[in-house]
């Protein structure tokens, strides 16, 4: 039964917004507690702003925006395991699944408990300073260290499972769950891989060598990255793309399965490979609407 339920919008989309506005209605209605964060709340209905520990309690999280959102939101109720519903107003949308005009429908499907939910695997990232834990972050698609700013490479002390892989030289590293698998891993060289799959993917960026490839781990291993001469260069730990952290030499990385996975409602019940035929058009030789006449 769901008794709290936190909505998230991407305030880009007007659209997203007033659906937003229509499904808080809805929840209401069934006496359901709705909060928001506060960039939502701010475009939304400011007087729903709620801290994060209240809204990580929620049995539900809604996303009215993009797939961006849908990250925040899994992030966002990962504490009580709540389930996610992702809206499609982005442009990509390979885990928003349910179109605007469906939202209103997909709720009411929910509240009577006529749903499917796919579970995702989350990492967990952990930034070590001098032997001490500096801060922890929860990611669904990846963690990546990384250069800013000018292009050059740098310097990456790598270990899986507790053994020394290498020193890259590269412009930086993803760990990316299968989730993540589709998003900058991919962009990178890296191999698309089943959201079942228990495993993460390391992938190098631009790596100065050219023996470097992506390599598929055990989700039970654990990635450690120890930084060399970060002070003297911009290197960051990014989150999903979302939360930026600069980092100084000789910081170690942590990246390992959390304990929490995301679980996201599935309406429509289209697989991971029907999904890589309509938004990747894999296998297709070249797609016939982009075809041009010389």
């Amino acid at each position: 039964m769901i008794a709290r339920a936190a909505v998230l919008v991407n305030p880009r989309y007007p659209a997203a917004i007033e659906c937003a506005r229509e499904l808080i209605r809805i929840l209401t209605e069934h006496g359901i507690w709705v909060g928001m964060p506060e960039e939502s709340a701010h475009a939304v209905d400011p007087g729903r702003q709620a801290d994060a520990a209240d809204l990580a309690n929620c049995d539900l999280a809604i996303a009215a925006g993009g797939d961006g959102t849908s990250i925040r939101a899994a992030r966002l109720v990962h504490q009580a395991g709540g389930d996610g519903l992702a809206i499609r107003f982005g442009r990509f949308g390979f885990l928003a699944e349910v179109l605007p005009n469906e939202a209103a429908n997909a709720l009411d499907a929910i509240l009577r408990g006529d749903y499917l939910v796919r579970e995702r695997l989350m990492a967990k990232a952990i930034l070590r300073r001098e032997g001490e834990v500096e801060q922890e972050f929860l990611a669904l698609n990846d963690a990546v260290v990384t250069t800013g700013g000018v292009a050059r490479t740098i310097d990456l002390d790598v270990f899986v499972g507790g053994a020394f892989l290498a020193t890259m030289s590269a412009d930086g590293i993803i760990v990316s769950t299968p989730t993540g698998a589709s998003a900058y891993s991919v962009a990178a060289g890296g191999p698309l891989v089943g959201p079942s799959v228990a495993a993460f993917i390391v992938t190098p960026i631009c790596p100065h060598t050219l023996s470097a490839r992506s390599l598929v781990i055990a989700d039970s291993e654990e990635v450690r990255i120890i930084t060399r001469e970060a002070t003297s260069k911009k290197v960051y730990l990014t989150i999903d793309g979302q939360i930026n952290v600069r980092l100084q030499t000789n910081d170690e990385v942590i990246i390992r399965r959390s304990g929490h996975s995301a679980r996201f409602v599935d309406m429509d019940g289209e697989s991971f490979y029907q999904k890589l035929r309509s938004h990747f058009w894999w296998g297709e030789r070249y797609r016939t609407d982009e075809v041009r006449e010389p």
